[in-house]
C-alpha cells in the first residue's frame, strides 16, 4: 500500500501538512487519527516479533523527524 492510497482511502484525503495555528494541527491530527484506528485493526502489537509496525498521527514543531528505524532490524 502506498502512502497515497493511505491517505486517500483512510484520512479522508488528509496529507502530512504545515498548519500556521496549533489549534489547526491538532484539528488535522484527530480527523487523520480516526482513520489511522481502522488501519490498525488486527495488526500485532510493535512488542511481538511478528510486528510490521503500527500507523500513527503526531504533530511536531519546525522540523519533521528523521525516519525511524532508520534500518529495519533483523532477528537472527
Amino acid at each position: 500500500m502506498t502512502d497515497h492510497s493511505i491517505y486517500a482511502e483512510y484520512c479522508g484525503g488528509l496529507t502530512p501538512s504545515c498548519h500556521l495555528t496549533h489549534e489547526a494541527a491538532q484539528a488535522a491530527r484527530d480527523q487523520m487519527a480516526k482513520g489511522i484506528e481502522k488501519l490498525n485493526e488486527g495488526r500485532r502489537d510493535i512488542s511481538s516479533v511478528l510486528s510490521e509496525g503500527r500507523y500513527g498521527v503526531e504533530i511536531h514543531e519546525d522540523a519533521l523527524p528523521p525516519f525511524y528505524p532508520e534500518h529495519r532490524p533483523r532477528y537472527e
